[in-house]
């Protein structure tokens, strides 16, 4: 968890520098077992609004290094895992027509003074093969104590 934390912060930090990237969750909480990563990304100078595409941004970052395997949400401005080529690349033991038969539910959007949430699947950076459930919030520095 803790690694996967800080390859996201590395992104966060080439395109958004001295922003606040905090592992949150059951991990925050010291639980025994962690069943997906919560990650909370703030910054001093989006006070009231976050960047447009902020988090869009970051994502395909992460799937470019090949952090992110998959989406489970698409947000306005994501430029990668649209397309069946990229999943394919990701999990080759999925049948070609497995991928084509399915569809994006949808984009999640946001009004921009509002955070903005992202859910997929990272590849772990430790163990071959094992994959784990992340969710990645980005959210206005106001709004960080609620968030």
């Amino acid at each position: 968890v803790k690694m996967i934390g800080g390859l996201v912060d590395e992104v966060v930090q080439e395109i958004f520098p001295n922003a606040v990237v905090q592992i949150m969750g059951s991990y925050r909480r010291l639980k025994a077992t962690c069943g997906d990563i919560d990650i909370h990304i703030t910054h001093k100078s989006f006070v009231k609004k976050n960047p447009d595409q902020g988090l869009s941004r970051i994502v395909d970052m992460l799937w470019e290094r090949g952090h992110i395997l998959y989406h489970l949400t698409f947000l306005p401005g994501m430029e990668t895992g649209s397309k069946v080529s990229d999943y394919m690349k990701s999990s080759r033991h999925i049948p070609k027509d497995a991928w084509k038969a399915s569809k994006p539910v949808g984009y999640m959007t946001s009004k921009g003074s509002h955070g903005s949430s992202y859910m997929g699947v990272a590849r772990s950076p430790k163990m071959e093969g094992k994959r784990r459930r992340i969710d990645i919030k980005l959210y206005p520095w106001r709004e960080r104590i609620f968030a």
